[in-house]
């Protein structure tokens, strides 16, 4: 094959970097486009179940290469899996499932974290994991609990990873307690400190509490606030009232284009702005963001 110069080979693979197939052809092909294939094909890594495991150990062993390369990982643990070698690189990693002690020490630098479907049996179990990366701005927790809220010891007053986005769905109530600590101490409240972003993408009612607490904490740095409303039940609406009114900006997520889910959302994002507080409102900007199949018959239904 013709020697192509570098700048062309890393062009013409970049063109493909959504084309696995191709990748893989092209590492065939020649020698020349081994390195710039594998860095597209290894960014990120999904390792789901155990055949996904022994198959990347055995490329690894294969290429040298490889484990240095991956930046993202998701992995999908039943807690049985091989031990993974060194990724010195990884950056985003996301876990489901349950939790390898290991994978506190062999990712040091990551700054982004997502837990999902995990159990903690204590708050101050789940503290000295965050604790492990220090690094770490942007946690995204799904469907994860706290059992024993109370935080002992050592990390009863860690200040954690200074987090800079906090994405929340299906938690339970010991997970707020486990970032905010005793209500009188500000000194007890766990990886708040910087918090410019703040999701919830599955508020129900009975979040809104615990949601008023956080932004209360967040009060000095959080900048924007991503929220979608889940009504459940006939809890009546002024219970569950979220003054958002002191975030500069606000997105409101809405999924449900039903005439009677369309109106309680609009008049609860309503009543949570028309608060009369003691502080003046630091609102700027509020994005109303309609998602999913809304056809224009579905719309206008609403105003009829």
């Amino acid at each position: 094959m013709v020697n192509l110069p570098l700048e062309l080979v890393e062009y013409l693979l970049d063109e493909l970097s959504d084309d696995r197939k191709s990748l893989i052809a092209a590492l065939f092909v020649s020698r020349a486009f081994h390195g710039r294939a594998l860095f597209h094909l290894f960014q990120t890594v999904h390792l789901d179940k155990d055949p996904d495991f022994h198959q990347f150990l055995a490329l690894c062993e294969i290429s040298p290469l490889v484990p240095s390369i991956v930046r993202s990982l998701k992995i999908v643990s039943r807690g049985k899996e091989p031990q993974l070698p060194p990724l010195p690189n990884v950056t985003s990693l996301h876990i489901r499932g349950q939790l390898d002690d290991l994978w506190q020490i062999d990712f040091l630098a990551i700054t982004s974290l997502t837990l999902e479907d995990l159990v903690f049996p204590t708050a101050m179990s789940f503290r000295h994991w965050l604790c492990a990366y220090p690094y770490l701005k942007s946690l995204s927790l799904i469907a994860v609990t706290v059992h024993q809220p109370a935080a002992f010891g050592a990390y009863a007053v860690a200040r954690g990873p200074a987090l800079e986005n906090l994405s929340l769905a299906y938690v339970n109530e010991n997970v707020y307690t486990m970032f905010l600590g005793s209500v009188a101490k500000e000194a007890s409240r766990f990886a708040l400190h910087g918090l410019r972003q703040l999701q919830h993408r599955t508020l129900y009612s009975f979040d809104v509490c615990d949601m008023h607490k956080l932004l209360y904490a967040t009060r000095g740095t959080l900048r924007e606030l991503d929220l979608k409303l889940v009504f459940y039940g006939a809890r009546r609406m002024e219970t569950t009232i979220l003054d958002i009114s002191q975030v500069q900006t606000v997105n409101y997520h809405l999924y449900d284009f039903s005439k009677p889910c369309f109106i309680i959302n609009i008049r609860w994002l309503s009543c949570c702005l028309d608060l009369n507080g003691t502080q003046p409102a630091a609102l700027k900007q509020l994005h109303i963001r309609m998602h999913q199949a809304a056809t224009p018959e579905s719309l206008e239904s609403l105003f009829l």
